[in-house]
């Protein structure tokens, strides 16, 4: 999936997804509660270092 980013210029770039869950039996999954900060900064880190990202998204659903 891509999509468009309006900062400082226009870009159409991938998307990145951040999905963690815990689970006890592997066969159900709870989300976990990403740390704000950590999110902040693993978000940064993305953007930063990797080219060809855009946006970060955290997915948040218990499938199980």
């Amino acid at each position: 999936m891509r999509s468009i980013s309006m900062g400082d210029g226009r870009t159409y770039d991938h998307v990145v997804g951040l999905r963690a869950v815990t689970s006890s039996d592997g066969m159900t999954a709870d989300f976990y509660p990403f740390d704000m900060k950590f999110l902040g900064e693993t978000a940064t880190r993305i953007i930063n270092e990797l080219k060809g990202v855009n946006p970060i998204r955290t997915i948040v659903c218990n499938w199980g």
